[in-house]
């Protein structure tokens, strides 16, 4: 037997086959010559096999287009950690310059303070001050007549009139502010105080009055000026700033449980009223009559003096007439022909023509 001679194959393709490579020749070969589909080494492990192709990523995309993901800070997007510092200053800026500018309207009135002091007051229209938190402006429409309802939340407010008697009262303060400096820093809660003032001061003007007066509002003029009187004088010895611009009585009852009684006294004066009214009405009338009878009598009596005669007989006259002027006889002397007028009645059926059957 031949030595080069393959035991496997014919004699023909042995002696035409090349001798087998070494071992690692085929590999270095193959990456010499750069070829990925030359024959398979059978003595590399599969970690050395060649990587199997995979598709294109997002990052693989953006890097051919010369740019980077979408978030990233590549060279054609601009860096916005570089931009915040400068965004954030020209907020902080514009807040600050916002709290410097105010524009007030008409009425308003606005306090300014510096660190929590007074430093002056502004009127309407365009004014500067320091940005907060150095200066601070409170704005106050001081032109508007604010209202205030007693009891605040409803329900019965009983007060003892001078007659010991108890009175359901319900009314309304008109107020606004007069001095705006006085009003922030006289008091802690100037509205508070107002309230407990103005109740002390009706609760003493009621005390001073009949019941009758406070509930038939003969006498709530008088109780309300006098309660506007009393709360402007205490206001002003307390220096907060506020103006009273009046006081009205809203209503005027008696307690709850005694509603039923007093609502029949209350229809019975009314009844005493009508009548009074009417009584007071025929005293005029009859007063009236009298001033001009009174005037007659003593024009007449002016006349008599003047001429006793003549005045009498004219009043004669005058009485004659009225007696007899509806009188239907005549009544004449002896001796004289006197041709009377047809009655009325009778004067009409002679002119009217007989009527046929």
């Amino acid at each position: 037997m031949d030595a080069g001679k393959n035991p496997w194959g014919s004699g023909a393709s042995d002696s035409t086959s090349a001798p087998d490579p070494a071992p690692g020749d085929g590999a270095e070969q193959g990456d010499a010559q750069g070829k990925d589909d030359g024959p398979r080494n059978p003595w590399k492990g599969g970690e050395e096999q060649p990587p199997a192709r995979r598709s294109a990523s997002i990052d693989d995309i953006f890097r051919s287009r010369g740019g980077r993901r979408p978030g990233g800070s590549g060279p054609n997007r601009p860096d916005l950690g570089r931009m915040a510092l400068p965004l954030a200053a020209a907020l902080l800026f514009g807040g600050l310059a916002a709290s410097s500018v105010h524009v007030l309207s008409e009425g308003e009135q606005g306090l300014v303070t510096t660190l929590g002091r007074y430093e002056g007051t502004v009127g309407p229209g365009f004014s500067l001050t320091l940005p907060w938190p150095l200066q601070q402006v409170t704005v106050r429409k001081t032109a508007e007549i604010a209202q205030m309802s007693f009891p605040a939340k409803g329900g019965e407010t009983m007060l003892l009139t001078r007659d010991q008697f108890m009175v359901n009262l319900a009314w309304q303060l008109r107020w606004k502010v007069r001095d705006l400096r006085a009003f922030t820093f006289a008091a802690q809660d100037p509205e508070t105080v107002l309230r407990r003032l103005g109740e002390a001061q009706m609760r003493a003007a009621v005390a001073e009055m009949q019941f009758d007066a406070v509930w038939d509002g003969t006498g709530q003029g008088n109780l309300q000026d006098r309660v506007r009187q009393r709360l402007q004088a205490v206001l002003d010895a307390y220096g907060l700033g506020v103006a009273v611009e009046g006081v009205e009585v809203v209503r005027a009852d008696p307690p709850a449980r005694l509603a039923d009684a007093f609502r029949r006294v209350s229809d019975v004066r009314e009844e005493a009223r009508k009548d009074q009214n009417t009584a007071r009405k025929f005293a005029e009338q009859t007063l009236t009559k009298a001033e001009v009878e009174t005037a007659e009598f003593d024009k007449a009596y002016a006349e008599y003096k003047a001429a006793p005669g003549v005045t009498r007989r004219r009043m004669y006259y005058d009485t004659m007439e009225k007696v007899l002027g509806n009188n239907q006889k005549v009544v004449v002397g002896a001796g004289v022909n006197v041709t009377l007028p047809a009655p009325p009645a009778r004067a009409a059926a002679a002119s009217e023509p007989a009527k046929k059957p």
